[in-house]
């Protein structure tokens, strides 16, 4: 598997919407690639810390 193959895998299995076969491949391939596996750990890293981001309120005179 090519890195830009595991780069959209990893943006499947991040979002939840890959299958069992695709998160096989990426675990595979990430085993034998430090590159891939720096950036599935950043990833991960910036997925925790935006989840605990809180959805922004537009003001109240938005529409005004």
């Amino acid at each position: 598997m090519k890195c830009e193959d595991a780069l959209l895998l990893m943006d499947l299995v991040m979002d939840g919407e890959a299958d069992e076969a695709q998160e096989q491949l990426l675990r595979f391939h990430l085993n034998g690639c430090a590159a891939c596996r720096r950036a599935m750990l950043m990833n991960r890293s910036i997925s925790t810390e935006v989840s605990g981001f809180q959805e922004p309120s537009p003001p109240a005179d938005l529409m005004e």
